[in-house]
């Protein structure tokens, strides 16, 4: 037996009818539904389809898989129906006959771990993110600071204790003590209670 280990191991549902049952091993027999569309009929003429055109679906064969650890094998019978989740181990060839998929029934599926190269990707894009957020963030806060501006300067108190806190802790525009002070003593003085405190945590 020959194992193909260029294909990884992957965890699939098989739905098919048994083959054989022999060694250990039950080999199913995979079908797929294929639908087949029947000419139209009237002036469309021999040959022609349509979108409305009938058809019906039949069960096609497709191809043969081998089963190990397979549960209750001793209860299989040939042409039985079954549905299963098994893990693919690869393809296996035994001596001249044509090469099958082999799966095993018993075998939990474990994600192989990820390459050097998918764990840069992923940090690379994390990074990127990073980026992009931080930068829409300082950005959010600049269009913040130009919309503050004239409603402070209009006098209102909230947006004066607003455009302090952001000269204060450099939010949207450089960091400006004085202008901080300045626009939240315009806001305290118009009864700002958040101004107010932060006013008197910077006067200790």
């Amino acid at each position: 037996m020959i194992i193909d280990v260029n294909k990884p191991n992957k965890l699939s549902y098989l739905n098919g009818k048994i083959n054989s049952v022999r060694d250990g091993i039950v080999t199913l027999d995979i079908y797929k539904s294929t639908y087949h569309v029947l000419p139209a009929q009237g002036n469309a003429g021999i040959g022609a389809y349509s979108a409305s055109s009938s058809g019906y679906s039949v069960k096609e064969f497709d191809r043969t898989v081998a089963l190990t650890n397979f549960p209750n094998i001793n209860d299989a019978t040939v042409d039985q129906q079954i549905r299963i989740k098994a893990l693919r181990m690869g393809t296996f060839k035994v001596s001249d006959s044509s090469p099958i998929e082999f799966y095993d029934c018993g075998t939990p599926y474990v994600p192989p771990p990820p390459t050097p190269e998918q764990i840069k990707a992923a940090q690379d894009a994390a990074k990127a993110k990073a980026i992009a957020d931080k930068k829409r963030a300082d950005q959010g806060q600049i269009n913040a600071v130009r919309w503050l501006q004239p409603q402070a300067t209009n006098g209102d108190a909230s947006a004066q204790c607003s455009l302090g806190l952001h000269y204060l802790n450099g939010q949207g525009c450089e960091t400006n003590r004085e202008q901080a002070i300045y626009w939240l003593k315009k806001a305290a003085d118009q009864g700002d209670a958040e101004a107010t405190t932060t006013l008197t945590r910077l006067q200790k």
